[in-house]
């Protein structure tokens, strides 16, 4: 039984990342749609949720530039957004993005905004040639006084074309 399970999943890791360098050539785009969440933190906070869509554009072979937008649950819903890169190796890829989020209004009654970075090591799970499913595991920072470090785990779908 060990050694089904062992060939089936060394078999849909070499099937992957041959889907995978097809899609993942210059001038080719994706689409994705990201649920994270589970966060870990270093220090006590509070639990966090978000959901956000994005794309990418592959300006050179395995390198994609990207950009998000959605809704976060940090003791209220927020608006973030950021911007960053991709870059696949086979299935496996590293994801960096610098982020910003609408956090309401502080006790003087201004708008918040604050910005961090994000860090994903993720596998790109192809259902089929455009279709792929992106567990990650995250890391990310907020640069504002106080914050900590967070690790997270996401879940994507992306459409490639």
């Amino acid at each position: 039984m060990k050694k089904i399970v062992l060939v089936t999943v060394t078999a849909l890791f070499f099937t992957t990342a041959a889907v995978a360098q097809s899609q993942t050539e210059t001038k080719k785009l994706f689409l994705n749609a990201e649920l994270s969440g589970l966060n870990v933190n270093f220090t006590p906070s509070p639990f966090t949720l978000d959901a956000s869509v994005g794309g990418g554009y592959f300006i050179t072979n395995h390198l994609a530039l990207r950009a998000q937008l959605g809704l976060s649950y940090v003791s209220g819903t927020n608006i973030n957004f950021g911007i960053g890169g991709r870059y696949y190796l086979g299935g496996l890829f590293l994801d960096a993005l610098f982020n910003g989020a609408n956090t309401g209004r502080d006790n003087a009654g201004k708008r918040q905004l604050e910005f961090g970075a994000r860090g994903a090591l993720g596998y790109a799970i192809f259902l089929n040639d455009h279709v792929a499913f992106e567990p990650a595991v995250t890391l990310g920072k907020r640069f504002v006084k106080n914050s900590d470090i967070q690790a997270g785990l996401n879940a994507t779908f992306s459409i490639y074309f």
